[in-house]
């Protein structure tokens, strides 16, 4: 399955020198900005499910949490929420 566009930045989050990507870190701040400004975040206590690799949007977290998640480790595949 390709990836859109849209959502390449998020599956390339290190460059050749293992630093991150200036499009994966704008990326995590878009994302960030979209998920904080919806009423639902405000609703569930100020968590959001996480998208990390092993949370797979079934853990709800802080979104500090999340932030730390997806630098370190990156997005589920085929990440869609």
């Amino acid at each position: 399955m390709e990836i859109p566009k849209n959502r390449r930045w998020m599956y390339q989050r290190l460059d050749g020198n293992k630093c991150w990507t200036n499009e994966f870190r704008e990326g995590v701040f878009e994302f960030v900005q979209f998920v904080t400004s919806q009423v639902m975040f405000q609703m569930q206590g100020e968590q959001t499910r996480c998208p990390y690799k092993k949370c797979k949007c079934k853990v709800f977290k802080f979104v500090d949490d999340v932030m730390r998640d997806l630098y370190e480790e990156g997005f589920m595949q085929n990440y869609y929420w």
